[in-house]
């Protein structure tokens, strides 16, 4: 069998398989559920690697990234995938953030919560968002409508509720009610 033959063959059973369009289209989803190796650059990617794509009949499918290391391959550095996905890791810090929100008695300043991340203002707004579906004023705003709803249960008057959830004055409740108890 020629060369020619050989690689074209390669790039047809590459090309044939559901994990390759996964590749192609570096579907975030399929991260974790197979790796993928380049045998001309030596490197094993996770399916969402930005990196550029590789010529099919270079390719390589492995289940874990083990069988991609015993295989010879070593991991990509720009889609590290030995490690956590970059979704991963702003997700824990999201959740991070949000436990910090919760737990504020006052709401902090988007500079502080994206100090906390440790993440640029503007970055931390848009993974924030991204991930919650809302501003971290926002979701600052509407667990503290909850802990009003929380406080009316157990307090004996609406002042204490309205105190007891963060509010420093009733005006301030009042101004902001509009908008959690239409």
């Amino acid at each position: 069998m020629s060369l020619t033959a050989k690689h074209t063959k390669l790039a047809t059973l590459t090309e044939k398989d559901s994990r390759w369009t996964a590749v192609i289209a570096r579907d975030p989803s399929a991260d974790g559920q197979f790796y993928y190796s380049v045998k001309t650059s030596g490197v094993y990617c996770r399916p969402s690697c930005p990196a550029r794509l590789a010529k099919p009949q270079n390719v390589q499918f492995h289940d874990m990234r083990e069988d991609a290391e015993r295989a010879g391959f070593c991991p990509c550095k720009r889609c590290v995938p030995d490690q956590s996905s970059l979704v991963e890791k702003h997700g824990e810090k999201v959740a991070t953030i949000c436990r910090l929100i919760e737990n504020s008695q006052i709401e902090p300043s988007l500079d502080d919560l994206a100090h906390h991340a440790g993440l640029s203002v503007y970055y931390f707004h848009r993974v924030f968002k991204a991930i919650t579906g809302l501003t971290p004023k926002a979701y600052a705003a509407a667990h503290r409508a909850n802990r009003v709803r929380s406080e009316l249960d157990r307090s004996s008057t609406i002042t204490a509720a309205i105190y007891g959830a963060g509010y420093n004055s009733n005006g301030r409740f009042y101004a902001a009610s509009p908008k959690y108890w239409a």
